[in-house]
C-alpha cells in the first residue's frame, strides 16, 4: 500500500471533480455527500470526456446528484448501450464473413473487453471496431470487407499495424495485422500472442490471453501517452482485469512477462499512475521522487488531452523513423507520412508539406 500522505499529495494536482471520479470509481469511497464541493457541470464533463459517464450511473452515489445530471447520464449509459450493441452486431458479421474464407480473427481493446470482460456492454466507450488478422490475411480481408476498389497493397505503409480505417455499415473498423508499428521502440511478439489467444464462446473470434490483453493495454496507453492522449476510463479497463483475474495477474507474471518482451519500462510507467489511482490494488508499484515527476506531468496532459495531440505524436514519428532500417524504407516512410491522406490513397500536396514542417517546428521548440 502506498503512503497516505505521498498520495495526498500528488491527488492535490488532480481537478476537483477528477478526483471525485477517481474516489467514486477506482478507490470505492463516497465523495458526492455535499454537492457544495464541487461543480455538477465540470463533473459530467469530466466524466464524458475520460469515458467514465456510464460508470458513474450505474454507481450508487450518482443518486445524490440533481435529477437533471442523473437523467443525463442515464441518457448516456442507454446511447452507449445501444451503440455497442451494434458494434457486436458488426463485430459478429464481420467475423463470420473472414471465418468463412478461414481467416481467424483476434478482437483488441474495446470490443475484446466489451465481449469478453465487461458483464454490461454500456459500461465501455468505444469509438471504433480493432480487430487482428494475421499479417498474410490483411490484404485478402481488405478485399472482403471493403466495399469500394483501393489497391491497398501499393498504397500500404507497410510498418503500420493497420490498414487505413475504413467504414463498415455505419462502424469505423480498423484491420490489424501487429498490435503496433513494426518500427516503434517497444514491441509484442506477435507470435506469442497468437498462440496463447483464447477462444470467445459468442463470437468467431479469439481474444488475448489475460496477461497479454493487461499487458498489451498498458503498453497501448504508453504509446498514446506518448502522443497526447490520456483518459481515466483506459485505466479503468486495467482496474476491472487486475480484479477478474487477479490470480493470473500478478505482480511476478507482469514483470517477467514485461522483462522477456524487453517493455517492462513503459509498463511499469503506466502501472506506476494505476497505482495512484488505486492505491490499495493489489499491482501497485512504490513511487520514487522521479516518478512523482512524470505522474504530475501525465496528469496535466489529461487536463488538455480530449484526443491525441499532433504536436505530442511527432516523437512516435520520430521514433518509427530512426527505428526503419535502410535509407529505401527511410524514404518510402517518409513518402507515406507526407503523402498519406488517411484512407488508403496518396495524394501530394505542398500544404501537406507546409503542415509537417510547420508542426515539426512546433514539436521541437517544446523539446528545447
Amino acid at each position: 500500500m502506498l503512503n497516505s500522505n505521498f498520495i495526498s499529495e500528488i491527488d492535490a494536482y488532480f481537478s476537483t471533480e477528477e478526483l471525485c471520479l477517481i474516489n467514486l470509481l477506482f478507490r470505492g469511497k463516497e465523495c458526492l455527500g455535499d454537492t457544495k464541493l464541487f461543480d455538477e457541470q465540470k463533473l459530467l464533463n469530466s466524466a464524458e470526456q475520460n469515458g467514465l459517464s456510464q460508470l458513474l450511473y450505474k454507481n450508487l452515489n450518482s443518486k445524490k446528484l440533481s435529477n437533471e445530471a442523473q437523467q443525463l447520464l442515464k441518457e448516456k449509459y442507454f446511447f452507449n448501450l445501444g451503440k455497442n450493441a451494434g458494434f457486436q452486431l458488426i463485430a459478429s458479421e464481420i467475423t463470420k464473413k473472414l471465418s468463412k474464407n478461414n481467416i481467424s480473427v483476434i478482437f483488441l481493446k474495446g470490443i475484446s473487453l466489451l465481449s469478453s470482460v465487461y458483464k454490461d456492454i454500456a459500461l465501455r466507450s468505444m469509438s471504433d471496431l480493432d480487430i487482428m488478422t494475421s499479417p498474410q490475411n490483411v490484404y485478402k480481408a481488405w478485399q472482403i470487407l471493403i466495399d469500394k476498389h483501393i489497391d491497398i497493397k501499393q498504397n500500404d505503409n507497410k510498418t503500420g499495424h493497420h490498414l487505413p480505417m475504413f467504414n463498415y455499415h455505419g462502424i469505423n473498423v480498423e484491420l490489424h495485422r501487429f498490435l503496433f508499428p513494426s518500427d516503434v521502440k517497444y514491441q509484442i511478439p506477435i507470435a506469442e500472442i497468437w498462440s496463447q489467444s483464447t477462444k470467445i464462446d459468442e463470437f468467431n473470434a479469439l481474444t488475448l490471453s489475460p496477461l497479454h490483453q493487461f499487458i498489451y493495454l498498458l503498453l497501448h496507453i504508453y504509446y498514446t501517452y506518448c502522443q497526447g492522449g490520456l483518459r481515466l476510463g483506459w485505466f479503468y479497463d486495467i482496474k476491472v482485469l487486475s480484479e477478474i483475474y487477479e490470480n493470473i495477474l500478478t505482480p511476478e507474471n507482469i514483470e517477467n512477462t514485461s522483462k522477456k518482451w524487453n517493455i517492462y519500462i513503459p509498463v511499469s510507467q503506466m502501472l506506476i499512475f494505476f497505482s495512484v489511482l488505486c492505491p490499495d490494488n493489489k499491482l501497485s508499484l512504490i513511487i520514487s521522487a522521479k516518478d512523482r515527476k512524470k505522474i504530475i506531468k501525465m496528469i496535466k496532459l489529461m487536463h488538455v488531452s480530449g484526443s491525441i495531440k499532433t504536436e505530442y505524436s511527432y516523437s512516435i514519428a520520430m521514433e518509427r523513423f530512426s527505428n526503419t532500417k535502410g535509407l529505401k524504407n527511410k524514404w518510402l516512410f517518409l513518402n507515406n507520412v507526407i503523402a498519406n491522406n488517411g484512407n488508403g490513397k496518396r495524394n501530394f500536396s505542398f500544404k501537406r508539406i507546409i503542415h509537417l514542417i510547420t508542426n515539426t517546428l512546433k514539436y521541437l521548440w517544446k523539446k528545447r
